[in-house]
């Protein structure tokens, strides 16, 4: 996993492989060398990797491990309601089965989804919990990747000033995904594609902020776009 968080999509498959090789079908390897395959572009054989983990699947959280990966594929491919069935999926499986990780993983692709198909309220209710979850539980490597989720949205949304803080303070942690391109963070686990997006020009980049300062420019950012899209 540390693997796929920097982007390195060429040994985690040799890896994911090779323990496949040792431990069985029965585990998550397949669905780990499925998701580097799909965040390096082929998704047809990321679906065929997946659907064979999948086949050795029988515990929920494998279940849901499966789910989750198939939701990143398919959103990777642009199948956004079949991605949405698949994450909600994997959602349920992994609450029923106490997987805490992996609940929170595939709500933040859940969440990218809904936020890239006009979702908004959704989506920014969700990010509001999803990142409250990664802060208590200190998995700050998840939270980097919910948090240029969450810029990525207020970008659009002409919220620019906290996105650009969020994007500065993440690419200066040593702790945060590896990038492709300037202001994109990597495909990594808990959400499929690039993410964020460059500092919009007339918007310098501010200087890197303390975690604290950057939670709470995520919040009250949130509460903002939530009260600008309230319902009448």
């Amino acid at each position: 996993m540390a693997d796929l968080a920097r982007g390195a999509y060429d040994e985690v498959v040799e890896h994911s492989l090779a323990a496949l090789a040792l431990s069985g079908p029965h585990r998550e390897n397949l669905g780990i060398a499925a998701l580097a395959i799909a965040y390096a572009g082929d998704t047809d054989e990321a679906r065929r990797l997946n659907e064979q983990g999948l086949a050795g699947a029988v515990s929920p959280s494998m279940l849901a491990w499966g789910a989750y990966v198939a939701g990143e594929i398919d959103s990777l491919s642009g199948r956004s309601e079949s991605a949405e069935e698949r994450y909600v999926r994997a959602v349920e499986l992994a609450r029923a089965a106490g997987a805490t990780f992996l609940v929170g993983v595939a709500t933040v692709g859940l969440l990218s989804l809904r936020a890239r198909t006009g979702r908004v309220r959704e989506a920014l209710g969700g990010y509001r919990e999803v990142i409250d979850y990664f802060a208590r539980n200190g998995n700050w490597t998840h939270l980097w990747v919910t948090l240029r989720n969450l810029a990525g949205l207020l970008r659009r949304l002409g919220d620019d000033e906290p996105a650009a803080l969020i994007e500065t303070a993440a690419g200066r942690a040593p702790d945060a995904p590896a990038v492709e391109g300037p202001g994109n963070a990597a495909p990594g686990p808990g959400g499929a594609g690039p993410r964020g997006g460059a500092a919009a020009p007339d918007v310098p980049a501010p200087p890197a902020s303390g975690r604290a300062a950057v939670l709470d420019a995520a919040r009250r950012a949130i509460e903002r776009n939530l009260s600008r899209t309230a319902r009448p």
